[in-house]
């Protein structure tokens, strides 16, 4: 009788086990497994595992449809664009100061997806903005972009060494050799969104690609962020940036 009653509960289990993992066609009896992967669809390389998706790194939700919004930087590294990012959820201020394409980010286009690095740090010496007494053709620019133009125009027009738009033109940094000095609103950006977000050290003074007439240049202040017109002569610290 003990022996009939192990048998009984062992069919009642087989039974009770077939019925959760498959059905029967009732026309051939045949057993048809039913995968749990079958209905479900993982995104950006995810991997289904059981019916649920396995997420590569940097990529969340049920079917890792979205950015990891704490993985910004590897993201970015794994050749995302910070515009892909952005369409994607990720907030802009999570894009302010992290590293890409040899710079920090501090701007971004959101309508055309092309932006401005600044270098990670300071470049190494002071430097005067350079040919006191003399306007120069071009050099005006204020609005963001047109710094790389300030910077042609100064190098054309100043034949003086070791002033700020050649420090910044003659960098060469994580191997790319097209910085400029930035122009005065560029600057004012730099200011905003990674001095304020201390995404990085900042001196005092900092020179601008702006000129303003035969004597001045803007200066901008990194203690209370005032932009000034300042002496060309006067010396003070450099960011170079460069476009992506």
């Amino acid at each position: 009788m003990k022996q009939n009653n192990l048998t009984f509960i062992a069919f009642a289990f087989l039974t009770f086990f077939l019925l959760l993992v498959s059905c029967v066609d009732p026309e051939d009896d045949e057993v048809i497994i039913i995968d749990p992967c079958a209905a479900v669809v993982c995104e950006n390389d995810g991997v289904c595992v059981e019916g649920v998706c396995d997420c590569p790194e940097g990529f969340i939700g049920s079917s890792c449809e979205s950015f990891d919004p704490t993985r910004v930087q590897f993201l970015l590294d794994a050749g995302r664009s910070p515009m892909s990012l952005l369409d994607d959820g990720i907030l802009l201020d999570s894009l302010y100061g992290k590293m890409y394409e040899g710079g920090l980010i501090f701007y971004l286009n959101i309508e055309e997806g092309n932006g401005l690095v600044a270098s990670p740090t300071d470049l190494a010496e002071l430097a005067e903005w350079g040919c006191m007494y003399e306007e120069l053709d071009g050099a005006d620019g204020s609005e963001v972009g047109t710094g790389a133009q300030n910077t042609l125009d100064i190098i054309a027009g100043c034949g003086e060494e070791g002033i700020a738009a050649k420090v910044c033109d003659a960098l060469v940094l994580n191997e790319r050799s097209d910085w400029f000095l930035p122009s005065s609103g560029a600057l004012n950006l730099i200011y905003m969104n990674l001095h304020l977000k201390e995404h990085s050290e900042f001196q005092e003074l900092y020179w601008s690609s702006t000129e303003s007439g035969f004597l001045f240049a803007f200066l901008q202040e990194f203690e209370d962020g005032i932009q000034f017109d300042a002496g060309k002569s006067a010396k003070a610290s450099l960011r170079a940036v460069r476009a992506f």
